[in-house]
């Protein structure tokens, strides 16, 4: 029985892949360590692809695809908006056309393709709110038709090829194009041969090397499978020339080269592209590797380390990931892994819980809610809280890059998460919400965050809600890092300086010349105070504490107010930061009286 300690993330993804590739094997966690033996993974192959297609089912993502395209089109129909309405209707009709073209590739002659062919052609004159239901049952039946095994199977594994293992292996095995029109029997064989059988011989040597008391049990093993893998025929050629059984056991204990992931096992292989493709390089590109001027294996692995690697996939959470700004941005498949220093069996408990947060509703649960939940409903104890053990891992790969995010949770953060990570549920702007927890993780302020928040307030005429919650959590994450129990003590002021902004709008609008209730002057107001508020967000964003002042200054004087003391801190360093009371003044200036103070908190 080999034990395989977790080394480092991406071996630690591809454990938690394989516990969770054999769920009947209960006890293949023990602790720290995964215990496996070659008769463990005898039918790892067959659960392989099984695990593949019901993960990844085609039908399955075509199913939830086509039904939130539905319930668009019902919204649509109940607003009246013919022409969106028409859209959306092209939109399905144009998602099962993609798939049909598939369908005719690899099944030119089945009755699904016909019957898929003939729900095509209905559609194409069904553009009023009249056929809607009648949609729906064709898209109903074309999900039946997509759901036929060889249909769904075929489709599933070269959808998953393309999305999943290509950009993590390259072109390697069952990835090779000519594989894409083999059957699921072929993937399980060739996976057997290419990754399963090597690993098994492996396991198997290392059972009797353990146990044998003498060169002639290794040599026998050797003769007996030389011809099944060549590692051993290369072995047994520089066993057979020793005379003694001390220097057999000392050429596999000391003199191969062993491992890198798996020290108890020799190296085989080295670890390249088509081995991990994020992380590795190929064997011509490793020359820092080299090490007494080994150049056939750089970087050594196993192939029961490579069996390991190849299980990633089951072992991260995929889910889409926005990058770059709110008018700009292109959105990724990352796939994400949290990894502490408690033992693999409850790294494997935190990475289910992020995983089903992540994926059981079509990712649907934000980055940031999926965090804030590890520390609310897993239940962590406030002692727990205070080791610094977290880390997160993202990463995106597409074959020829990778992007490797990764966070080191400090206590703070994590205690902040455990306490006020539900304020963070006000933050309706998701993509910007989960820019703010990873920036917190990162350790920076994320005070650019805030800035976008108010931007948005700004240019949008949106709810300055999110923007003013946005400046309380920050300011609580920048108290958390000096007392964990003084977070919340400077939210009142926050508060009031929301409110100072707030008053003086109410002003500004009502004494606007000639304005009436209802009359045009009240758009004019806000126009002027949204060009305003462009100039105090710029100003503080620069640092710009004197341009700041000025035209707050200006402000009360245009209104014959005088200016709040509060502001006195902006040129202190007491109370109060410049970010902080500029932020929440520019977000009272637009924002809106709460109707309940219960509106501004949130429980923990």
């Amino acid at each position: 029985m080999l034990q395989i300690e977790v080394d480092n993330w991406a071996m630690t993804a591809g454990l938690i892949g394989l516990a969770r590739l054999l769920e009947d094997r209960t006890d293949i966690i023990d602790n720290k360590v995964v215990r496996i033996s070659a008769e463990d993974i005898t039918d790892v192959a067959k659960l392989y692809v099984h695990k593949l297609l019901r993960d990844f089912s085609l039908a399955e993502r075509e199913r939830q695809r086509l039904k939130n395209m539905l319930n668009r089109l019902y919204r649509l129909r109940e607003s009246k908006n013919l022409d969106k309405y028409k859209e959306t209707r092209k939109q399905i009709q144009n998602a099962i056309h993609e798939q049909f073209k598939k369908v005719a590739k690899y099944f030119p002659d089945s009755a699904e393709k016909k019957e898929i062919e003939s729900i095509l052609d209905r559609l194409k004159g069904m553009n009023t709110f009249e056929h809607l239901e009648t949609v729906g049952r064709e898209v109903e039946q074309y999900i039946h038709l997509l759901s036929t095994p060889p249909i769904n199977e075929k489709l599933t594994l070269n959808h998953v090829k393309v999305e999943i293992l290509g950009p993590l292996y390259g072109q390697a095995s069952i990835l090779q194009k000519t594989f894409y029109s083999k059957s699921t029997e072929e993937h399980i064989s060739r996976i057997q041969q290419d990754f399963v059988q090597p690993a098994c011989l492996e396991l198997q040597f290392h059972e009797v090397r353990q146990k044998a008391t003498g060169a002639d049990e290794i040599v026998s093993f050797l003769e007996e499978h030389k011809q099944n893998y060549k590692p051993f025929k290369d072995w047994l050629r520089a066993v057979k020339k020793m005379k003694s059984d001390a220097e057999v056991f000392d050429y596999f204990d000391n003199r191969l080269l062993h491992c890198m992931f798996i020290p108890e096992l020799p190296a085989t292989q080295s670890y390249e592209e088509m081995v991990f493709s994020p992380l590795a390089l190929s064997r011509e590109n490793a020359i820092n590797f080299h090490w007494n001027f080994e150049y056939k294996f750089p970087a050594p692995i196993s192939a029961v380390g490579r069996l390991v690697l190849f299980m990633v996939p089951f072992g991260v959470a995929y889910y889409p990931r926005r990058l770059g700004s709110p008018e700009a941005n292109e959105i990724f498949r990352f796939a994400g892994l949290i990894t502490t220093q408690e033992p693999l069996a409850e790294i494997r408990k935190l990475n289910d819980y992020y995983k089903a947060k992540r994926e059981e509703t079509g990712g649907e649960a934000t980055f940031a809610e999926s965090i804030v939940g590890i520390f609310q409903e897993t239940k962590y104890k406030a002692k727990e809280l205070s080791k610094p053990y977290f880390t997160i891992f993202e990463f995106y790969a597409d074959g020829k890059k990778t992007l490797l995010d990764y966070y080191h949770m400090p206590p703070y953060v994590a205690t902040y998460f455990a306490r006020y990570g539900n304020a963070l549920k006000l933050l309706f702007q998701y993509d910007l919400r989960d820019e703010f927890v990873r920036m917190v993780l990162r350790g920076i302020d994320p005070k650019r965050v805030v800035f976008q928040y108010l931007r948005l307030v700004i240019k949008n005429n949106a709810s300055a809600r999110d923007a003013i919650i946005a400046v309380r959590e920050r300011k609580r994450i920048l108290n958390a890092r000096k007392d964990v129990n003084g977070m919340d003590k400077q939210d009142g002021q926050i508060w009031v300086v929301y409110h100072k902004g707030l008053e003086l709008q109410k002003k500004f609008v009502s004494n606007r010349s000639g304005e009436q209730e209802d009359g045009p002057y009240h758009a004019s107001g806000r126009k002027k105070l949204e060009g305003i508020s462009y100039r105090l967000l710029n100003a503080v964003k620069s640092g710009n504490r004197h341009g700041f002042m000025d035209t707050v200054f200006r402000l009360y004087m245009s209104q014959n107010e005088e200016i709040p003391s509060i502001f006195v801190n902006v040129f202190t360093d007491d109370g109060l930061d410049f970010e902080t009371i500029g932020s929440a003044f520019i977000a009272g200036l637009l924002g809106e009286e709460f109707k309940d103070e219960k509106d501004k908190e949130v429980p923990a």
